[in-house]
């Protein structure tokens, strides 16, 4: 009798997943030739890569949840400007840098900021002072108007 072709010895199991990571569902394909494969994917990516799909695996992009502010004007009903920051990681990027996890900041312009985790804490200081910088003029014009008598202005607390 023949030897089975798969034995004990042979058998090569799912590899385990790395820590930090999850396996997830990821439609790739092109046309009506699409399928779901699994893929590892960073716990912190929230990306539905079913949903999201891509023509092929190297195309797999991920990225979490993103975070941002509006800069609004008292000028016009629209906003000024949008920041967003998000952790994006390309693992088949040709760039070492784009396949580490770093931090995309994205002001809705085609250009968009990449940063290693060091420049993004560097740039987060900068945001905490600029902060209080708003809120120190926000206070000193607040003072300023409610000495002159100057009406509210859109978006001030009466």
């Amino acid at each position: 009798m023949a030897k089975s072709a798969i034995t004990p010895n042979n058998v090569h199991p799912f590899p385990a997943i790395r820590p930090g990571f999850k396996l997830v569902p990821a439609r790739i394909g092109r046309g009506e030739q699409k399928q779901i494969v699994y893929v590892e994917c960073p716990l912190w990516c929230t990306e539905d890569h079913v949903d999201n799909f891509q023509y092929d695996l190297g195309d797999i992009t991920h990225y979490s949840d993103m975070s941002g502010v509006t800069v609004p004007t008292m000028t016009s009903d629209y906003d000024r400007a949008t920041w967003s920051a998000r952790i994006a990681s390309d693992p088949t990027a040709s760039e070492p840098g784009l396949r580490a996890a770093h931090i995309l900041v994205d002001d809705e312009t085609p250009d968009e900021a990449r940063l290693t985790p060091e420049m993004a804490e560097e740039l987060a200081d900068e945001l905490v002072g600029f902060a209080a910088a708003i809120r120190h003029a926000a206070r000193t014009a607040r003072l300023h108007n409610a000495s002159q008598s100057v009406p509210q202005q859109r978006g001030e607390a009466v």
